[in-house]
């Protein structure tokens, strides 16, 4: 795992004594440029992303998590792009409305352990999905593009768990994968955007020469229809 990677975990001290900052949470996931990117990769949309559905499943066998998924972090709601092993409602609804782990993953912007959620004096206990999904352990990682978290590959488990080095690691760098993949999907959109301009430039400058053109050819056409009048008038 690289250095960068291992610079953006959030250390054991920082989970435990973690002062959560709803007004900063809300904050921090409706700016409008993370909001932007979010809206431009259709990371809300219910459409299928292959690529994610493979990374999610890899997740769940390498890691044997029970639910892996990938979420994202709406102004309104966290939908949950790629989904494996959720109970029902959820597995089908894919959305869900308060609070979630998913929020610090975004708003730190880093790696987020937790072995033991409900353990003795643990902050986190409160976070609403204890008590709705029975949530015990999370993992999560944060998907960064330009700067801002637009998602996360994230786990739980429904038991306290100690999660391994290699677990970390592993879904670190699928998350890394992923964030590789929508770079160049960002590439590839602004490249065929160029590449629609140039072509609108290069119909634009047709039109303009064939303006140029007919605008030159009508005075000598005008010439020409007025000697041929001439010589005409004069056989006459």
């Amino acid at each position: 795992m690289s250095l960068q990677r291992l610079q953006t975990r959030l250390s054991p001290e920082d989970i435990a004594h973690w002062s959560i900052d709803e007004a900063s949470v809300e904050r921090d996931v409706r700016q409008a440029d993370r909001l932007g990117l979010i809206e431009r990769f259709g990371l809300l949309s219910t459409d299928a992303d292959p690529a994610l559905d493979n990374l999610v499943q890899l997740a769940q066998r390498l890691l044997a998590a029970p639910v892996p998924f990938f979420g994202v972090v709406g102004p309104e709601r966290d939908f949950y792009k790629s989904l494996c092993g959720a109970p029902e409602p959820l597995a089908s609804e894919r959305e869900i409305s308060g609070r979630t782990f998913c929020h610090y993953t975004h708003v730190s912007g880093r790696t987020v352990q937790l072995d033991d959620i409900v353990a003795a004096g643990s902050p986190w206990a409160d976070v609403p999905t204890v008590t709705t999904l029975g949530v015990r352990a999370y993992l999560g990682v944060p998907v960064i593009i330009d700067g801002q978290t637009v998602g996360s590959l994230c786990a739980i488990d429904l038991q306290p768990r100690a999660w391994r080095e290699q677990d970390v690691a592993t879904l670190e760098a699928l998350a890394m994968s992923y964030e590789r993949d929508l770079a160049l999907r960002q590439a590839l959109g602004a490249w065929r955007q160029l590449a629609q301009q140039r072509q609108e430039n290069i119909v634009q400058y047709e039109r303009l020469v064939a303006g140029i053109a007919h605008d030159m050819r009508t005075p000598l056409l005008a010439a020409n229809l007025d000697r041929k009048s001439t010589r005409l008038n004069s056989s006459h």
